[in-house]
């Protein structure tokens, strides 16, 4: 995380949070294994990148709402105990990744640990990354994407965004997405102008009926109210047959808008004709979709902490309801449900997804939970997973869950619930700073990634496997350096399940880094010591790696040092701050005086 704030990100502080903010590359190709073909997507999209079909098949959408945390980042102490100096190579000569390593010689050879791999992946196979990126849509301006909703009958993906409101994208091209400008009764944007209403949570419905009894295509979004937007709403809106070629204007109706005195609405999923609607200490919310998709309460249920999302699986629904864990409540009357169990989690319960009999929560920055729901009325606790991110939001197909990681996109195979196998990660096509993933869907085996400023698509290979390099944090921030160097340590993951190896490439004088390669198991971990200065340049650029991953041959990380504004471990400057609820000025030294101070920049998401 970078830890300078500018002035006027200072004087913007309401709250003592953390919040993260980074980008990868390609190499040239000059390294084994080759990078491999992207694989055909058979679920009824198209990609001018994709070539055979793969055992993928149409899979219904479980509708679900997916939430942003802030990435607190945990911190790992590992002793790299390597000595070697590094020089940077001539920047003319391609780089030998074998060069000084003694083990293996041969990548291609080594035979996958058995218990490691995930089923099949020890046949003799060339290595295939099993997350393979497709193609963005990325405007040239910050849209701030929370969630995304994929349709697949339509080859839609509905976004619901902070600056655009909502904003449908054309997928029949998975290469090339391409997206619908939206005006009427919600938005009003053809061009990069900001848009209101915002929303956070966007679901499609299904067997919506006008009055004639056609078809109608509805989406149904929610606003939780913030300082852009204050009033919080449920809306239905009728999405129109999608014009010949984008880009192009929707004109979206807005059916129905419910506005509720106190009432905050979050997540939503959509069953039986009804919408539930989580809403924060406001409980469990029912509405009942009448034709022309006009809502009706049914009832609401209370006795949660915070109910930020819903999930239904048949007579039950399940409640991520932030520090209150996960709440299981009985929805076979929708007139009455009843909260009947309550598990225990740490972190902070924001989304949810079941595949198979497999119920999965993400936790923020303590991961994912895994739970047996072989008996849906009372779920079994039967394993986490780390994810070193924050895990946002779910979706899932086949046993495989897809996670907005903030940092990343994470894979992970929960079809044994006891042992999940991270199985991916992928950072895919960031070009604005660096990656930050905060909504996700899939269909078959399309994965939809809602990073930052653009939808990003990619194809998930049941049963592939190929070494698979993650960075424990996007940026290495030193602080200081004009009068002193400094020494960080770069925590570097092996997600896959053949050997992975890395070695920095073309490095500035300014830094060096030891020891001149790694090679890194399966599943496993290992550290370079990046030093860096004294230098008296400000730093807020990249240093390479090439890597025999086969999808990203080059990895980059960024390098901050000597930046404006306030850093860890930096005097608390002279600043005034305004009380919200009095506007009275406060002190900064009024306020925290002789204490230690954590910093973070205001999010609206």
């Amino acid at each position: 995380m970078r830890s300078h704030l500018s002035p006027w990100a200072i004087m913007a502080l309401c709250c003592l949070v953390t919040a993260s903010c980074g980008g990868p590359a390609d190499d040239d190709g000059s390294l084994q294994p080759s990078q491999p073909a992207a694989p055909t997507v058979d679920i009824g999209f198209s990609s001018d990148a994709a070539s055979d079909s793969n055992n993928g098949e149409n899979n219904s959408l479980i509708d679900e709402s997916h939430t942003t945390d802030n990435n607190d980042g945990d911190t790992v102490a590992i002793d790299a105990g390597h000595d070697e100096e590094t020089s940077a190579p001539d920047p003319r000569e391609k780089p030998d990744i074998t060069e000084g390593i003694s083990e293996p010689d041969d990548i291609d050879s080594v035979e996958p640990d058995p218990v490691l791999c995930p089923p099949s992946c020890g046949d003799e196979v060339p290595p295939v990354d099993p997350l393979q990126y497709l193609g963005t849509y990325d405007g040239d301006w910050f849209v701030e994407i929370v969630d995304v909703a994929a349709d697949p009958d339509s080859q839609t993906v509905f976004m619901c965004t902070g600056t655009r409101g909502m904003l449908p994208v054309d997928v029949s091209d998975l290469a090339q997405p391409s997206v619908y400008w939206v005006k009427g009764a919600f938005g009003g944007s053809t061009g990069p102008e900001m848009t209101l209403p915002r929303c956070q949570h966007v679901v499609v419905l299904s067997d919506v009926l006008d009055t004639q009894g056609q078809p109608m295509r509805v989406v149904a979004v929610t606003h939780h109210g913030d300082e852009l937007g204050a009033t919080p709403f449920l809306r239905t809106l009728l999405i129109p047959d999608k014009p010949a070629t984008a880009p192009s204007v929707f004109t979206v109706t807005d059916l129905d808008e419910v506005l509720e005195p106190g009432v905050v609405y979050e997540g939503l999923a959509v069953a039986n004709n009804h919408l539930f609607v989580a809403a924060h200490d406001g409980g469990l919310r029912v509405y009942e979709i009448g034709p022309e998709g006009k809502l009706s309460h049914v009832t609401t249920t209370l006795g949660f902490e915070n109910a930020w999302n819903v999930l239904i699986n048949g007579s039950w629904a399940y409640i991520a309801d932030a520090a209150g864990g996960l709440k299981v409540v009985d929805i076979s009357d929708v007139k009455q449900p009843q909260i009947t169990t309550t598990v225990e989690l740490p972190g902070i319960a924001k989304d949810l997804t079941v595949t198979e009999q497999t119920l999965v929560v993400s936790l923020g920055t303590a991961g994912i939970a895994i739970l047996d729901v072989t008996n849906p009325a009372a779920p079994v606790l039967r394993s986490f997973v780390e994810t070193y991110g924050s895990a946002t939001s779910l979706a899932s197909a086949e046993g495989i869950v897809h996670i907005a990681n903030w940092n990343d996109l994470l894979s992970v195979d929960v079809r044994d619930a006891d042992k999940p196998l991270v199985v991916a990660s992928e950072t895919g096509a960031t070009t604005k700073d660096i990656p930050r993933f905060l909504a996700v869907d899939v269909v078959g085996n399309t994965v939809f990634g809602g990073e930052w400023t653009g939808l990003q698509t990619f194809s998930f290979i049941p049963g592939a496997v190929a070494p698979e390099v993650r960075f424990m944090a996007p940026v290495l921030d030193f602080g200081a350096l004009t009068t002193k160097a400094d020494t960080q340590a770069l925590v570097v993951y092996n997600d896959g399940y053949l050997p992975l190896t890395i070695k920095p490439t073309n490095l500035p004088a300014w830094a060096t880094v030891k020891p001149q390669s790694l090679v890194i198991p399966p599943t496993s971990v290992d550290v370079f010591e990046v030093t860096v200065g004294p230098t008296p340049t400000k730093l807020d650029t990249q240093i390479s790696f090439v890597t025999t991953d086969p999808d990203e041959q080059e990895a980059s990380i960024w390098i901050s040092a000597n930046l404006p504004g306030v850093g860890v471990g930096d005097m608390f400057p002279t600043a005034t701050f305004q009380d919200f609820a009095t506007g009275e000025p406060l002190l900064a030294k009024d306020l925290w005086q002789g204490k230690v101070t954590l910093l973070a920049y205001f999010a609206t998401f």
